[in-house]
């Protein structure tokens, strides 16, 4: 940690979790918590809780879960500390200084390393761009009608074709090995030990992030060779399906509407055009952590990819990650052109602002896609057409939005409208009905499955053995969750388990807290216990734990729940031991296993 641990309590307590999340999702309070539907995947019915009382998030659908700080980190794609600061600051609390450990104090000082490293580079690419080295790019970015004001703006560069010229640049500098290899701009050859440029006779696009830092490169070959375009690998400060080309420029254009678009040239057409809304996914396809990026500083997205089928397709991938955001979508398809920069080439600013009034409704557009597929003179096509469309429209939340496109579509369709209305309201209704089942499935995971009548002691073994994954995992949470909310147990319970007996290192690292806790007579606040956790398997655990929903709080079910599940963990893990001596080939050992695990059965718990 980085502060205090009593500092980052401070400014958790005064950012509740209800007002904090409330900024990024709608919620409806339901009893004690708040609904919604999750941001971190795509649903129609909310499956996403928030606890005011317990100051925790959890998704019963996807297992989604933490603290404030978890949740403001994932949607903002920051980091923790940046995370403490931003929260401070919500609330007016000053920080001070920070107190680093010597391992954190090298982590820090090797990502600012890394950040001087690519400034430095960028300078480097762009001075011998501008140089005698770089007259050809520079004619071939002259030709493509790129401005120097552009080129400056952008920070455009040329990498030399030397393979070690930007290494030893930076060796120049006084910046270590270690450094320049974890930057990802240098590679070493592992078996000779030399160390090579990543990046070589290309035009170069710093990316940068939304502070305006560089934190990667994009290259485009200037030669014979592929791949055409080059991005930096993934490093402590890039992250190809958590950034977006030229959105530092984008989120200050004051527009609410932004455009996206396929690659570099395309953004920098356009910006020179005029429309200086505009970002480009960095050669990965377009993903849920780029909505939600694009939802912080924007309410509209026109996707504007190439004309070709793979555009469309690409442009069909992106729709529902940028609807599930709460994005209003628009696509845009060029005509008379394969792309935005071309198009601006040949037509001019004013045409494209043209062409950008008439993008379509992301419904009318998948409508569209799915029409090119079939000849609706054939009775059988024209059914399948239907039938696909019903499902299309059966997904629209907004109930006006969908009874408009029932009518036009049916209109052109020479379907009866009220006919084709209440087939797309069935499939809603069975859609809506199989995700609440999926929802209720997986909450029953987390509830005790007891049943007093036909509980049977040789049965619960024989599945422990069979399918100890799944009855380990909900054992193990049901263990925990009693611990912390009946601490009355934790001394009979602490006899036949500690924390080195749960199988998963995710459950011993909670289990060694939640136990150190009791033993301390501390008070335990689930949002508080995730502070001790950085990593998302213990802070999902933690969310996982507190949100569990026991059947019933009668004292001998209770009692005897605990007792079962008690048995599941231990037959696990004298299993576990089974499999290793299995391994060694130790009859001997597995022998006394078995016999210790047939003794398992026979443990009768007495908690009064």
């Amino acid at each position: 940690m980085f502060y205090p641990q009593e500092i980052i309590e401070e400014i958790r307590i005064q950012n509740d979790i209800v007002d904090v999340v409330s900024q990024y999702v709608n919620l409806k309070q339901r009893g004690n918590t708040y609904k919604g539907l999750c941001p971190f995947h795509n649903e129609k019915t909310p499956s996403f809780s928030v606890s005011s009382e317990k100051q925790i998030y959890h998704c019963f659908a996807c297992g989604e879960g933490g603290n404030v700080y978890r949740f403001v980190m994932k949607m903002e794609n920051i980091d923790f500390v940046e995370t403490v600061k931003m929260l401070a600051g919500r609330v007016n609390l000053e920080l001070p200084e920070t107190n680093y450990s010597e391992e954190a104090k090298k982590q820090f000082q090797l990502k600012e390393s890394i950040y001087e490293i690519h400034k430095t580079a960028a300078r480097f690419y762009y001075q011998t761009l501008i140089g005698e080295g770089g007259a050809g790019t520079l004619a071939y970015l002259s030709k493509r009608g790129i401005t120097q004001k552009t080129l400056k703006k952008f920070g455009l560069g040329f990498s030399p074709e030397k393979r070690t010229s930007l290494f030893q640049h930076l060796k120049a500098n006084h910046y270590t090995t270690q450094a320049i290899v974890k930057s990802g701009l240098v590679i070493e050859d592992q078996k000779s030990g030399n160390y090579y440029d990543r990046f070589f006779k290309r035009l170069m696009f710093p990316i940068f992030d939304i502070q305006g830092r560089v934190i990667a490169f994009g290259g485009r070959i200037m030669a014979e060779g592929e791949p055409k375009y080059l991005n930096s690998s993934d490093t402590v400060l890039f992250d190809k399906g958590k950034n977006l080309y030229g959105l530092n420029y984008a989120r200050v254009s004051k527009n609410k509407s932004v455009i996206i678009v396929e690659g570099y040239m395309d953004v920098l057409a356009l910006y020179q055009a005029g429309f200086t809304n505009v970002c480009a996914a960095l050669g990965t396809a377009f993903t849920q952590e780029h909505a939600r990026i694009l939802r912080k500083y924007f309410e509209e997205t026109i996707i504007l990819f190439d004309s070709d089928a793979a555009g469309e397709k690409a442009a069909l991938r992106a729709i529902p990650f940028l609807v599930n955001a709460g994005l209003r979508v628009k696509v845009l398809q060029v005509k008379d052109a394969k792309d935005p920069d071309e198009f601006v080439k040949a037509f001019g600013a004013e045409a494209f602002g043209n062409l950008l009034a008439t993008a379509d409704n992301y419904i009318a557009f998948q409508v569209n896609c799915i029409r090119k597929r079939y000849n609706i003179q054939n009775i059988d096509e024209k059914v399948l057409l239907s039938e696909e469309v019903k499902k299309l429209l059966a997904g629209i939340s907004s109930q006006v939005e969908r009874e408009i496109y029932i009518k036009e579509i049916a209109a052109n369709l020479g379907i009866e409208p009220q006919a084709f209305k209440n087939d797309v309201e069935k499939l809603d209704q069975e859609q809506e009905q199989a995700q609440v089942a999926s929802r209720l499935k997986k909450e029953t995971l987390n509830k005790p499955s007891f049943n007093k009548s036909s509980f049977n002691k040789t049965t619960l073994s024989k599945v422990a053995v069979q399918n100890p994954s799944k009855s380990l995992g909900k054992a193990q949470v049901c263990i925990l969750y009693y611990i912390v909310t009946h601490t009355k147990f934790y001394p009979v319970i602490k006899k036949y388990i500690a924390p080195t007996d749960f199988l998963e290192e995710s459950f011993v690292h909670v289990a060694n807290v939640i136990f150190s806790f009791i033993e301390k007579n501390q008070a335990i606040y689930p949002a508080e216990l995730m502070n001790y956790f950085e990593g998302d398997q213990e802070q999902k655990l933690i969310a996982e734990i507190f949100s569990f929903v026991p059947q019933s709080e009668d004292q001998n079910l209770l009692q005897k729940e605990i007792e079962d599940n008690i048995k599941v963990v231990k037959t696990a893990q004298v299993n576990h031991a089974i499999e290793v001596a299995k391994k060694e080939n130790d009859m001997m050992k597995i022998t006394t296993l078995i016999d210790s695990r047939n003794k398992i059965n026979n443990i009768f718990i007495k908690f009064i």
